[in-house]
Order: structure tokens, then C-alpha cells, then sequence
């Protein structure tokens, strides 16, 4: 029998639970506090990650991940319009990160039902805007067709303007425009949408382009601005850099998180109490497997000078302690795992646990599995916790005296 096969055996009894041993209850909430730790430290990702990803589709599907306008623009919602078919256009759209594109056009209004006034702005789209990402947020109802022959004219309101107005599907409604002259126009309500974020469902309500380029007097040849979706919200900030370099002096592109400042530093905000959630879940499983071990290593002194009076040496020793280490690690992953995993399963699939969608843009808590994440939170529990006990082990190899511990009671 080689040495590994002895260390590993004598490893195993070390774990045995024998009469009278007071470390295996010790060992178990070893094994379960490792266990906890890693399902805070699972849970804390994937629902960082989580949040990250729906709030950053939201935030994408209210527009787009980099918004093209004129430099002259006053950031109200009277943009300057310019002309949509510049040189630049064919250059954006067949960039290998872009996704797709799409003009709009807004116009400052007022909602005027029979006993209701609101204000909104509307917002001009073509069907491109829908089919890239946004009818996902229509919750009742459909998207309006625009690109027949003739201007369409329906309107996607928002949630927070159907509740607050009492319209529904089918209602005709009335928009009122202060301009000179004043102008007024009506639609039919065909869709209600809902993204969960206050600063849109407030403001918005969606119409064909061409209704808003009637508004503002100009030809179906000017837009307000352009909206462009990219295949990968990574390279947000790269191909606005790209876009700022090609269309010219008198344009600009703002990433989306230029545009939404705000919600950008709330999760980034998020994100960092996250962090010192999971340096706190660290250091308490390190003092967690050094505690144990320490404890094992007291009861079992007179097995270690046993094992040296026999010869073994200080090297051998340390590796049988490790061998313990390592399976109450195990076993303490294997729970752990399986525990945070089945929750992130149920939670994604049934929504459980709710929370405030007006608090948090959300109406559940989201969560995400990052199976990278996994792995390397998986690694760095297994490297931690080996050596953290590499403390103990170190008192055995090199404190512990043969004759006194055989003496030891």
C-alpha cells in the first residue's frame, strides 16, 4: 500500500464519528457553513447579474444603445431635425456590431380625455423600433403598423397613462399641440406598454413617425434623431467612439449610459454593496474552516504523536490534515451548489420572491446564472479554504512534540 492510500485512510477515520468525539458536530457546521457561504456568495452574483441584464434590456428597449442627434439639440423634446438619409447612415448600418437602426422624431404634447388632461411626449417610430427589441414591454394589445401607404393613425400609451386617464383598447383619444397655429391630432389606442421605469412610462407614447413629422411641418426626409442597436451591450461605449468619429461636426452619439446616467450609478451602487457583501461571506468561512480545524486538531494530538513516534513525518502529516480539509470542503460545496443552484432555478422560473416595481424597476427579483461565475467562486473556495488551514496544519507539523502529545489528554 503506497503512502497517499495510508494518509488518505487515516484521513478518512480522522472524520469517522466515534463515541465521545465532540469535533464531528463541529465538523458538520463546518460543512454547513461552507455550505451557506457559497449560496450567499451564488445568490449575490446571480442576482447582480441579473439586475444588470433586465434593467439594462429596459434601458436599451426605451431607445436604443447609442442615440445619434444634432449637436444643436437643447436636450428639451423639440430635437433639430436633420435629413436621414446622410452619408454616414449606410456606414452605421453595416457595421459588423450593429444590430439595427431606426429613426424617430418626438413632439411635446397634451392627452385630453373627457374629464382628464395629461402631458406626454410623443414619440414617432418606425416598425423597426418594435421588432428590435421593444414590443416585448407591450403588455396589452399590439404594436401599430407603419409601414403602410397610408399614416397609421394609433397609438401605444403607456400603463401609468391608461390607469391614470382610464383609456383602454379601442379608446380614441386626443392630442393637443401648443405651436402656432396649435394643432390637434387623434388616435385609436392599440397597445399599452410597461417597461417598470418611471422616467419613460411617464413621458412616452408611441405613434407612427410620419404623424409627428406632420406635426413639426416636415417632409418624410427629416427625423429628429437615430437610434442604434448593437448585438453586444459591451461594445456600447466602443462603437459610440466608432459613431462620434463618422458623422461629423454637426452630430453627436451618446451611449446609453450618458443618456440614463442615473440608472447606471444605482446599479453600480448595487454592485459594490455587493461586493463587500461577499468579502464579508469570505473572511467568515475562513474563520469558519480555521475554527474547525483547530478543534480536530485538539482532539486528535494523541493520534498525531502516535503517527510520529511510527515515523511519519511532518510533511505526511500535514497532508493527511489537508485530506480532512479537503473533504469537509467538498462536501461543503457539493451542498452549497446544489442549494443556491435550486433557488436560482425556482426563482427564474416562478418569480417568487416580489418586490416593488416602483422602488426597484422591477417586480421580482431577477437572476441570472453566470456559470463562469460559478467556477471561479467554486475555485476561490477551495483555494481559500486549503489555505486557511494551512494554519493549523502548520501548528501540527511543527508544534506538536511526539511525547508530550501521546501524554496529551
Amino acid at each position: 500500500m503506497d503512502k497517499f492510500s495510508v494518509d488518505y485512510r487515516i484521513s478518512k477515520q480522522l472524520l469517522s464519528n466515534n463515541g465521545g468525539s465532540y469535533a464531528r458536530p463541529v465538523v458538520r457546521l463546518s460543512v454547513v457553513g461552507i455550505a451557506l457561504g457559497l449560496v450567499v456568495m451564488i445568490l449575490s452574483l446571480s442576482v447582480t447579474e441579473g439586475y444588470r441584464g433586465i434593467l439594462s434590456r429596459k434601458i436599451v428597449d426605451m431607445g436604443a444603445h447609442v442615440r445619434i442627434s444634432s449637436l444643436a439639440i437643447n436636450y428639451s423634446y423639440e430635437p433639430v431635425p436633420f435629413e436621414r438619409d446622410l452619408p454616414f447612415i449606410d456606414t452605421l448600418r453595416n457595421h459588423e456590431d450593429v444590430k439595427g437602426l431606426h429613426f424617430y422624431y418626438t413632439k411635446v404634447g397634451i392627452i385630453k380625455t373627457s374629464d382628464q388632461v395629461e402631458g406626454v411626449v410623443l414619440k414617432g417610430v418606425e416598425d423597426n423600433f418594435y421588432t428590435d427589441g421593444f414590443a416585448a414591454n407591450i403588455i396589452e394589445g399590439h404594436a401599430p403598423k407603419c409601414d403602410t401607404a397610408k399614416q397609421n393613425t394609433e397609438i401605444v400609451i403607456s400603463s401609468y397613462h391608461a390607469d391614470k386617464l382610464n383609456l383602454k383598447i379601442g379608446d380614441k383619444v386626443r392630442l393637443y399641440f401648443v405651436q402656432n397655429p396649435p394643432k390637434y391630432r387623434s388616435f385609436t389606442v392599440c397597445g399599452i406598454y410597461e417597461t417598470g421605469l418611471p422616467d419613460y412610462d411617464e413621458s412616452f407614447a408611441l405613434v407612427d413617425l410620419r404623424q409627428v413629422q406632420k406635426l413639426h411641418d416636415d417632409g418624410e426626409g427629416k427625423v429628429g434623431g437615430i437610434e442604434v442597436m448593437l448585438h453586444n451591450f459591451d461594445k456600447t461605449a466602443q462603437f459610440a467612439k466608432f459613431a462620434n468619429a463618422v458623422v461629423g461636426a454637426e452630430m453627436k452619439a451618446e451611449p446609453v449610459q450618458q443618456i440614463y446616467p442615473q440608472l447606471f450609478e444605482w446599479m453600480d451602487m448595487f454592485s459594490a454593496n455587493v461586493l463587500v457583501l461577499l468579502v464579508i461571506t469570505a473572511i467568515v468561512c475562513l474563520v469558519t474552516v480555521i475554527s474547525t480545524f483547530f478543534i480536530i486538531i485538539l482532539e486528535q494530538i494523541p493520534t498525531i504523536g502516535i503517527l510520529k513516534t511510527m515515523g511519519m513525518q511532518n510533511g505526511r502529516v500535514t497532508t493527511v490534515f489537508l485530506m480532512v480539509a479537503a473533504k469537509v470542503v467538498v462536501w461543503g460545496l457539493l451542498i452549497g451548489n446544489t442549494v443556491a443552484l435550486t433557488i436560482c432555478f425556482l426563482q427564474s422560473r416562478f418569480h417568487i420572491v416580489k418586490l416593488s416595481a416602483e422602488a426597484y424597476y422591477v417586480d421580482y427579483v431577477p437572476v441570472l446564472v453566470n456559470w463562469f461565475d460559478i467556477l471561479w467562486i467554486n475555485f476561490a473556495v477551495i483555494a481559500l479554504c486549503l489555505l486557511a488551514v494551512l494554519i493549523p496544519a502548520y501548528f501540527v507539523a511543527r508544534k506538536v512534540s511526539p511525547v508530550r502529545a501521546v501524554r496529551y489528554e
